[in-house]
C-alpha cells in the first residue's frame, strides 16, 4: 500500500510540474511545441544525412569526397548570394504580420518570390555556363566541370526550398516541417547510394539535386496550405512592389552579413586545396564539419521556433528576455556534453565510420567540437539581432569574424593544413564571441539576466582540451566512462552557474 501511495505521489508531483512548465506560460507552450516537432524532424533527417555521408565516403574515397565538398562549397556561395537573405525576411515578417496584417504579409511574400525567381534562375544559368572556367581555373580540376553543371540546378531548388521552409517556420508549422524532413531523408537513403555506386562523384551531385527538388515541391504545397489558414495570399506584382523596403532593410543586411561567412569559408577552402595535401585534407575538414553540424543541429533546430516567437513578442520585454535565456540554457545543456563526448571518442569514431584513411585525425574533431560550442551558444544572441531588426550589427560582427578567420588561416593552413583551418576558425569565433558577449552584457544587462555564458564557455574550452589530451591514453571502455564523468560534470557546472546567477538577480 505504501509503495502504491509513493507511486501515486510521484505521478501527482510530475503532473503538477508539467502543468507548471507547459501550461504556465503561452510562450513556453509554443517553445516546447515547436522544439518537440523540430527535434523529431532533426533526429531523422540528420541521422539519414550522416549515414549517407558515411556511405558516400566509403564508395568514392577520401580524395573524391574532398572534391565533392569543394564543388558543393562553390555552389553554396552562388546560392547564398542569389538567395539574398530572403528566407530570414520571410520568417520575420510572416511571424509579425500573420495575425495583424495578413494582406501585407501576402504582398511581402509575393515580392520575395519574384526576387527569388529572378536571382535563382540567373545564378543557376551563370553557374552552368561558367562551370568549365570554375573547374579548371579556380579548382584546378577540369574533370569537375560536369558535377558543377549538375549542381547548378541546386541553386534554384535550394533557394525556393529554403524560402518555403522559412514561411513554414514563420507560421510555426513545425510538425509539417518534421514530416517533410523525414520524407526527404527516406528518399535520399534509397536514391543516393545507387547513383553514387554507378556514377561516382557525378551521381552524388545528381542525387543531391533530386532530393532538394522533391523537398522544394513538398514545402511549396505545405506553405501554400498553411498560408491559406491565416488568410495570407500572394498579391499581384504591382501591389507587391510597394514592399521593396523590406528587402533593403532586412534582406540586404542579411546578405551582406552572409557574404562575410560563406564566401570567406570558400576562400579558406581554396587555400587548403592548394596546399600540398589538397583535396584529401579538405575531406577531413568536411567530415569534421559534418560532426560539428550534427552536434549543433539539435540545439539549432530546438532554437528554430525562437526567432518567430522573438519577432512576435518583441514588444514584451519580459517574454522576450525569457525566450533569450531559454536559448542560452538550451544551447549549453545540449552542445557542451555532446561535444566533450565526441572529442573523447573521436579516435575510434573516425576510422570505424569513415574508414582507415581517417585514423589519427582526431585532433581535427576536437577543434570542430570547440567551434560547435561557440556557435551554438552564440546562436541565441544572433536571433536577438534578427528579431529586433539590428541587421547591420550582425554585419559588423560577421565582418570581424571574416577578417580574423582569414588572417589566422593564412598563417595556420600552410603549417598545419586541415587542423590549421579548423583551429583558425575556432580562434576567430572565440575572440569574437568574447567581444559580442561583452557588448550585450554592457548594453542590455537586463536581457542577459546575469546569465554566466562566458564563464561556461571557458569551462567548455578547458574540458575540450583536457578530453583531447586524455583520449590518447585511454582504451575504448575507459573513454566511454570518461564521457559520462566529464559530461556529467559539465552539466553540473551549467546548472549550478545558472542557479547562482538567478539567485543574484533575485537578491538585486
Amino acid at each position: 500500500m505504501r509503495r502504491n501511495d509513493t507511486k501515486l505521489g510521484t505521478r501527482v508531483r510530475f503532473a503538477a510540474w508539467w502543468q507548471r512548465v507547459y501550461w504556465g506560460s503561452p510562450v513556453r507552450q509554443r517553445l516546447i511545441r515547436g522544439a518537440f516537432w523540430s527535434l523529431i524532424g532533426a533526429a531523422g533527417s540528420r541521422a539519414a544525412a550522416m549515414l549517407l555521408s558515411i556511405i558516400i565516403v566509403r564508395m568514392i574515397g577520401r580524395e573524391q569526397f574532398g572534391q565533392l565538398a569543394m564543388v558543393q562549397s562553390t555552389i553554396g556561395v552562388v546560392g547564398m548570394v542569389a538567395g539574398m537573405g530572403l528566407g530570414t525576411v520571410a520568417t520575420k515578417y510572416v511571424a509579425e504580420l500573420r495575425e495583424n496584417d495578413p494582406e501585407r504579409a501576402g504582398r511581402i511574400l509575393s515580392l520575395i518570390s519574384i526576387v527569388a525567381l529572378v536571382t535563382s534562375l540567373s545564378a543557376a544559368a551563370a553557374c552552368f555556363g561558367f562551370a568549365g572556367t570554375l573547374a579548371s581555373q579556380a579548382l584546378g580540376r577540369s574533370d569537375l566541370t560536369l558535377p558543377i553543371q549538375i549542381l547548378a540546378a541546386l541553386v534554384f531548388f535550394s533557394i525556393f526550398d529554403g524560402l518555403f521552409l522559412a514561411i513554414l517556420t514563420g507560421l510555426e508549422a513545425f510538425s509539417r516541417i518534421t514530416r517533410i524532413s523525414l520524407s526527404v531523408a527516406v528518399v535520399s537513403l534509397f536514391t543516393s547510394p545507387p547513383l553514387v555506386y554507378y556514377y561516382g562523384l557525378t551521381g552524388a551531385a545528381g542525387s543531391q539535386v533530386l532530393c532538394t527538388a522533391i523537398s522544394m515541391v513538398l514545402t511549396y504545397l505545405a506553405s501554400g496550405d498553411e498560408c491559406s489558414r491565416y488568410g495570407i495570399h500572394w498579391s499581384r506584382i504591382r501591389l507587391a512592389g510597394r514592399e521593396w523596403r523590406v528587402i533593403v532593410n532586412v534582406g540586404l543586411p542579411m546578405l551582406a552579413a552572409n557574404l562575410l561567412v560563406v564566401p570567406v569559408m570558400w576562400l579558406a577552402n581554396l587555400m587548403l586545396i592548394r596546399s600540398p595535401i589538397g583535396y584529401s585534407d579538405l575531406a577531413l575538414v568536411r567530415i569534421a564539419d559534418q560532426l560539428r553540424s550534427l552536434v549543433t543541429y539539435f540545439p539549432m533546430v530546438l532554437l528554430a521556433p525562437t526567432l518567430a516567437i522573438m519577432a512576435n513578442s518583441a514588444a514584451d520585454p519580459k517574454r522576450f528576455g525569457a525566450t533569450v535565456r531559454y536559448c542560452l540554457s538550451l544551447s549549453a545543456l545540449t552542445v557542451f556534453p555532446i561535444g566533450i563526448s565526441t572529442t573523447l571518442l573521436a579516435r575510434w569514431l573516425l576510422p570505424v565510420l569513415y574508414g582507415p584513411e581517417f585514423a589519427g585525425d582526431s585532433n581535427a574533431i576536437a577543434w570542430a567540437m570547440l567551434i560547435a560550442g561557440i556557435q551554438a551558444t552564440g546562436a541565441g544572441l544572433g536571433n536577438v539581432l534578427v528579431a529586433t531588426g539590428r541587421m547591420w550589427t550582425g554585419f559588423a560582427i560577421n565582418l570581424g569574424w571574416a577578417l580574423l578567420f582569414l588572417g589566422i588561416a593564412a598563417l595556420s593552413i600552410p603549417l598545419y593544413h586541415g587542423v590549421g583551418y579548423l583551429g583558425a576558425m575556432a580562434a576567430a569565433y572565440l575572440i569574437l564571441f568574447a567581444v559580442v558577449y561583452g557588448w550585450f552584457s554592457f548594453r542590455e544587462p537586463s536581457l542577459m539576466g546575469g546569465y554566466p555564458l562566458l564563464t561556461l564557455l571557458i569551462f567548455f574550452v578547458v574540458a575540450i582540451a583536457g578530453s583531447n589530451i586524455l583520449s590518447a591514453s585511454l582504451d575504448i571502455v575507459s573513454a566511454i566512462v570518461a564521457c559520462v564523468g566529464v559530461s556529467g560534470a559539465m552539466i553540473a557546472v551549467i546548472v549550478v552557474s545558472e542557479r547562482i546567477a538567478l539567485a543574484r538577480n533575485r537578491g538585486a
